[in-house]
C-alpha cells in the first residue's frame, strides 16, 4: 500500500514538473514572440525615417530644380532687355 502510495506521489510530481517545464517553454515562447513583435517594429520605424528622408531629399532636389528654371527665366528676360525688381 505504501508503495502504491509512493508511486502516485512520484507519477503527480513527474507530471507537475511537466506542468511546469510546460509553462517555462510557453514563456519563453511569449517573450520570442514579444521580442519579434519589438524587432518588427523598430524596422518598420527605420523604414518610415528612411522614407520621411528620401521624400525631404526629393523636396530639396525640386526646390533646387524650381531655384535653377526661375534663375534661367530670369536670364533670359533680361535677355530680352526686361528686368525684375
Amino acid at each position: 500500500e505504501q508503495e502504491r502510495l509512493r508511486a502516485e506521489q512520484a507519477e503527480q510530481q513527474v507530471e507537475q514538473e511537466r506542468l511546469r517545464a510546460e509553462q517555462a517553454e510557453q514563456q519563453v515562447e511569449q517573450e520570442r514572440l514579444r521580442t519579434e513583435q519589438a524587432e518588427q517594429q523598430i524596422e518598420q520605424e527605420r523604414q518610415q525615417a528612411q522614407q520621411e528622408r528620401i521624400r525631404a531629399e526629393q523636396a530639396e532636389q525640386q526646390a533646387l530644380q524650381e531655384r535653377q528654371n526661375m534663375e534661367s527665366l530670369l536670364a533670359r528676360l533680361r535677355a530680352k532687355g526686361i528686368e525684375l525688381n
